[in-house]
């Protein structure tokens, strides 16, 4: 067995020498290795507000991994009006995870700002520009 990273014994059950691969060609053992690891994503590309109104935008990141993974979020440089839930959590496998960004102009002193998801084991980072638009109403006369 393996020293370390789980492995274990042998199957309980005898394995049945027609469901094993015909083909182990280096493509076809990376084709499969391809179809158990589904990359992250996130449902968003940018997040908008509009100046002087608070709001909340929810952001759907996916962990299209076989194991659990850590998400850290958070606006860079943490400055003031900008909150983000949660701030660390476990996602399992597969599983998707609802990220809320508020924004709160009462603090808020900046008008552009990236909002950063990172992703442990990998080391892997995803950011998202968020941006303080003023409101496209047209004006009542």
């Amino acid at each position: 067995g393996l020293v370390s990273g789980g492995g274990g014994g042998a199957p309980a059950e005898p394995v049945d020498p027609k469901a094993l691969p015909k083909d182990t060609s280096p493509a076809a053992v990376a084709a499969a290795a391809a179809s158990l690891i589904q990359p992250p994503s996130v449902d968003k590309k940018s997040i908008v507000f509009t100046q002087g109104k608070a709001g909340e935008e929810e952001v759907t990141f996916h962990n299209g991994n076989r194991g659990q993974i850590q998400v850290s979020a958070w606006v860079e440089g943490r400055p003031k009006g900008f909150t983000v839930e949660p701030a660390v959590t476990l996602v399992n496998a597969m599983s998707d995870l609802k990220l809320k960004i508020r924004y709160d102009p009462a603090t808020a002193t900046l008008a552009a700002v990236r909002f950063r998801i990172e992703i442990e084991p990998f080391g892997t980072s995803y950011v998202l520009p968020v941006t303080i638009g003023r409101e496209n109403s047209k004006r009542k006369r």
